[in-house]
C-alpha cells in the first residue's frame, strides 16, 4: 500500500490508544452531553491547544521551506534529520510530562520546596537529555547509513546540528511544565508563539544563505529561548539565573567533553558497525567516569 501504510498506521495508532485508555479508565462516553465541566477549562485549555496549533507548524515549518526554495531531496534530507532526532527528545518530554505535571500540582502552596524540587529535576532533566541528544549526533553517521542506507548520508550533518538543539528541549519543555502546572498557560500560550514566529522569520530572512544557516539560526534560538523560559519561571519562584546554569552547564560541558573523547578515539576504526560500538562505549565511559569522579549526587540516586 506505499505511502498509505503511513497514514493507516497512525490512524491505527490512535484508535487503539483510545479504545485502550477507555477499557482501563472505567469510563464510557455515552450520548448525554453536559457542557458544565468546560466552563472552568475552557480558558485555560483554549491557550494549550492554540500552542499546540503554533507548535506543530513551526515544527513541519522547515519542510515547507525547503520544498519551496530547495526542492524535493532537501525536504526528505530534513525531514529524515528532523524524524530521528524528534524520536530522541520526544521519549524524553513523554517522561518528563507525566512525572513533573503531577508534582508540581501537588506543592502550590510551599515556594521553598517547590524551589528545592525544581531545581532537583531540572538538574536531572539535563544529566538525561544532553548525553542522549550529545550521543545521538555523535553517532549519526552510523545511524543513519545503517538504519535508512547510505542515499540519506546529506541528512548527517542536518540531524547532529538539529540533535544539540533537541538537547535543550526537554528543558525548555521543564520550563513550560512548571508553568503550566501552576495555571499560566497565558504565559506558555505567549512564549511559544514568540519563539515560533521568531524562528519562522528567521527561517524567511535566511532563505537565500542555505540550508545550514537556516538550521543553525532555527536550532540557536531554540536554545537562546531557555533563559526567556527562566524569566518568567523566576517570578513564580524565584530561581536566579545562575543557580540554573549551575544546574545545567556541568551536564552540557561533561557530555560534550564524552561526545568529542568519544570521536577522537573512534576517528581510526573504518568500520561502521565497529565505529558505532567504539562510540557509544567511549561516550558512556567517559561520562559515566565524570560522573563518578565529580560524586554527581543526581548520577548515585539514580543509579541507586
Amino acid at each position: 500500500f506505499a505511502y498509505w501504510g503511513l497514514a493507516i498506521q497512525n490512524i491505527v495508532y490512535c484508535l487503539l490508544t483510545t479504545v485502550f485508555a477507555w477499557w482501563m479508565s472505567g469510563w464510557r462516553p455515552t450520548l448525554r452531553i453536559d457542557l458544565r465541566p468546560l466552563r472552568g477549562m475552557i480558558g485555560f485549555s483554549s491557550r494549550l491547544l492554540i500552542t499546540n496549533v503554533f507548535t506543530g507548524i513551526n515544527n513541519n515549518i522547515f519542510s515547507i521551506f525547503f520544498g519551496r526554495f530547495y526542492g524535493d531531496r532537501q525536504v526528505g534530507l530534513y525531514t529524515q534529520a528532523n524524524k530521528w532526532t524528534g524520536q530522541g527528545y520526544s521519549f524524553l518530554i513523554g517522561m518528563l510530562w507525566g512525572v513533573t505535571q503531577p508534582a508540581f500540582a501537588r506543592l502550590t502552596d510551599d515556594v521553598e520546596r517547590q524551589r528545592r524540587v525544581f531545581r532537583k529535576m531540572l538538574r536531572f532533566v539535563a544529566f538525561v537529555s544532553c548525553p542522549a541528544l550529545f550521543g545521538l549526533a555523535l553517532i549519526a553517521p552510523e545511524f543513519i547509513t545503517i538504519l535508512i542506507t547510505e542515499k540519506w548520508r546529506d541528512s548527517i550533518p542536518l540531524m547532529q546540528m538539529l540533535c544539540v538543539g533537541g538537547a535543550f528541549i526537554p528543558i525548555a519543555t521543564f520550563y513550560s511544565n512548571y508553568i503550566v502546572s501552576q495555571g499560566r498557560s497565558q504565559w506558555f500560550m505567549f512564549i511559544t508563539i514568540a519563539l515560533c514566529v521568531a524562528q519562522t522569520l528567521s527561517a524567511v530572512l535566511l532563505r537565500t544563505e542555505g540550508v545550514t544557516a537556516m538550521v543553525v539560526v532555527y536550532v540557536a534560538l531554540g536554545i537562546l529561548w531557555v533563559p526567556v523560559w527562566h524569566f518568567f519561571v523566576r517570578r513564580l519562584i524565584g530561581i536566579s539565573f545562575r543557580q540554573a546554569l549551575a544546574d545545567i552547564l556541568p551536564f552540557v560541558v561533561t557530555a560534550g567533553t564524552a561526545a568529542a573523547v568519544a570521536w577522537l578515539v573512534a576517528q581510526p576504526v573504518t568500520d561502521l558497525y565497529l565505529s558505532l560500538v567504539v562510540k557509544a562505549a567511549v561516550a558512556v565511559a567517559v561520562y559515566v567516569a565524570f560522573m563518578l569522579l565529580f560524586r554527581v549526587v543526581v548520577f548515585r540516586e539514580s543509579v541507586q
